[in-house]
This record gives C-alpha cells, structure tokens and sequence, in this order.
C-alpha cells in the first residue's frame, strides 16, 4: 500500500512477527525481505444493529453480522 495500512491489531500482529523473523535474518547476515500484510477478513460495526463483514470471497452487511 502507497499510503500505509489501516491501524487495526491485525497488522500490529502480523508487523510484529516479520519484526521476530527480520531480525533473526539479520542476526544470520542474510538479506531483508519486504512486509506483505494478508487480509483474513474484517468486521465493522456501522450503527445500530448494522453492521459489515467481509471474509475474503463473502462479503455480508445485515443484522447478522452485528450479533458477530
């Protein structure tokens, strides 16, 4: 992404384990390789009893949702 990543814990997680793998590459003196973030899905609460999921090839917006 040219701009960034959303800031949600997912990525948190997975940045902190490339961080773990990265610098143990380092420690070995072997070359860096780039972040690539994998989307397993998202959900989002858009207002009462709404809400918006999307689990890679299933996208869902109804009532639900929001009881997930």
């Amino acid at each position: 992404m040219p701009k960034g990543y959303p800031q949600v814990a997912q990525i948190a997680i997975q940045q902190g384990k490339y961080l773990d793998y990265m610098l143990l590459k380092i420690i070995k003196d072997e070359g860096p390789n780039p972040f690539e973030y994998k989307e397993k899905a998202s959900l989002v609460t858009v207002g009462k009893r709404r809400a918006v999921a999307d689990l890679g090839k299933f996208k869902f917006a109804v009532y639900f949702v929001w009881l997930l």
